[in-house]
């Protein structure tokens, strides 16, 4: 009997564990940001809390620059 409730546990410990993991990556790209290319159109892209505007606006230039 002891030895179910440890196995139950272990289970229960495992699951915890990778649903705390799986959401974490949910937390740290929190920032959606839009950056208008200068020959037309858009890029979309999400970073961390902690990019400066400074960053997206090359960040998107490079993206708008990179486009097919």
């Amino acid at each position: 009997m002891g030895q179910l409730i440890i196995d139950n546990m272990k289970k229960s410990f495992l699951i915890v564990a990778v649903a705390l993991m799986s959401l974490s990556p949910l937390s740290t790209y929190a920032k959606r940001w839009v950056h208008n290319c200068a020959g037309g159109g858009r890029v979309y892209f999400t970073t961390s809390d902690d990019t400066t505007a400074r960053q997206t606006g090359a960040m998107g230039a490079a993206w708008c620059d990179n486009r097919d």
